[in-house]
């Protein structure tokens, strides 16, 4: 099941999402019949695109449990060349062997994430993870 069903459910979906491999969630606020802010276009394009690629792991009573990693693991060499070209020098680290096996990789990514869908970043930075977005198998 996709994110995207679970939250048309509801008329208003208010939870925290968690990764089934990061110890990391994503705070979701989605209203079923909002339209795409004149503002904020790429922040709410993300998020519908990002319900729309995230897979349900499971559900064990209010907690949810999805698969933000696996879109980072199948597009991996995708976010590997976006974290070269965008991320400042100090960031570059976490495409070492080691952050990529420990997780540090896909944390700082969901992080990311999780700031786009909260309203932490500004419309260019919103507009450049939705197009990476949509690269996204």
């Amino acid at each position: 099941m996709k994110l995207v069903e679970l939250v048309n459910l509801y008329d208003t979906f208010d939870e925290d999402i968690a990764d089934n491999y990061i110890d990391e969630c994503i705070y979701i606020c989605y209203e079923k019949n909002a339209k795409i802010s004149n503002d904020f276009p790429y922040m709410d394009n993300f998020i519908k695109l990002l319900l729309e690629k995230t897979e349900i792991e499971k559900i064990n009573g209010d907690i949810i449990i999805c698969k933000f990693s696996k879109i980072i693991d199948d597009n991996i060499e995708l976010f590997r060349e976006h974290i070269k070209k965008t991320w400042v020098d100090s960031m570059q680290w976490v495409l070492e062997k080691d952050a990529i096996q420990h997780g540090e990789f896909h944390y700082e990514i969901i992080k990311d994430f999780g700031n786009v869908v909260n309203g932490n970043y500004g419309e260019s930075v919103n507009k450049m993870y939705y197009e990476l977005l949509k690269k996204c198998k």
